[in-house]
């Protein structure tokens, strides 16, 4: 730029290998510093009116179906990887070379599904372990909500159907009957099928599906990053989880006979697994008392 205003002046001489620090000398408030190359759409998706018609719809679709903000909600999965040790202090020497801690690299992942309103109350957790039973284990840790088993550890679209079936439409039911619900469905749409998405229009639930990977969304990250981290370590998360799959661990060294488990159901609540316990109880004391009759 600086050879380019000197041409337009008539001098075409070159510049001096000095120029640039004298320049910088000339001016005190300039520095030289590296930058990193960035993709031109993200700097094109940084635009303040990208943000402004984004939130502009959202405030016009919340006006158009009359959603109060305690029938608004945002859901979200995460998925934790177990026997991850987290950012950690320690005393180590005085030079400054990096540090690391020595992880197993064949964690295992449970995922969870949190959704919390814009009211501030939030839906009972849902888990999701690797695995075709549920185990007893895992319910003498685990006080509320669902469990879910599935063949990674992930979700699917059963689960992702049952969670809105079983765990959404109940317990974010509105005060006023017929009053739309808002549900922001944060990525993995493929798990929206035409089973959920009738399921949800027939109970007026209005689905706002966010891409999994949008530029724009990106200005977000750190913010959603710090969200995310802190809906981790939440109401059963973090050492409650840890907690169960050390449980079923050990269930499972302890040999086959010695394993608890409720059938193959996919999905399951603290009622059903009481329910079947109380189940059990009564067989035990039919088969007692037909003994002691006997």
């Amino acid at each position: 730029m600086a050879y380019e205003l000197l041409q337009k002046r008539g001098v075409y001489e070159e510049l001096g290998e000095q120029w640039i620090a004298r320049f910088l000398a000339r001016h005190p408030e300039l520095k030289l510093k590296f930058i990193n190359p960035i993709e031109k759409e993200r700097i094109l998706a940084t635009d303040p009116t990208i943000f402004q018609h984004y939130f502009g719809l959202y405030k016009s679709t919340k006006e158009q179906y009359d959603i109060d903000n305690e029938n608004e909600w945002n859901m979200d999965e995460k998925g934790v990887a177990m026997g991850v040790i987290r950012k950690t202090k320690v005393i180590i020497p005085k030079r400054d070379i990096p540090q690391y801690m020595a992880v197993c690299g064949n964690q295992e992942w449970v995922t969870l599904i949190e959704s919390i309103g814009l009211s501030g109350r939030s839906l009972k957790p849902w888990v999701i372990f690797k695995g075709k039973q549920h185990m007893k284990a895992w319910w003498d840790i685990f006080t509320t909500g669902h469990i879910s088993v599935s063949k990674n550890g992930w979700t699917d679209n059963d689960i992702c159907f049952e969670w809105l079936k079983r765990c959404f439409e109940l317990e974010t039911r509105p005060i006023t009957p017929g009053k739309w619900r808002f549900l922001l469905f944060n990525g993995h749409v493929s798990h929206l099928t035409g089973r959920a998405i009738d399921f949800c229009l027939e109970h007026k639930i209005l689905v706002r599906v966010q891409a999994e990977s949008n530029y724009w969304q990106e200005a977000f990250v750190k913010l959603a990053k710090a969200c995310g981290q802190n809906m981790a370590l939440s109401t059963i998360q973090g050492q409650t989880i840890a907690e169960m799959v050390e449980a079923s661990k050990q269930q499972t060294r302890k040999g086959k006979r010695s394993h608890k488990t409720y059938g193959e159901a996919r999905v399951m609540s603290k009622e059903e697994v009481e329910r079947i316990e109380a189940q059990r109880e009564d067989k035990r004391d039919a088969k007692k008392a037909k003994a002691w009759s006997s």
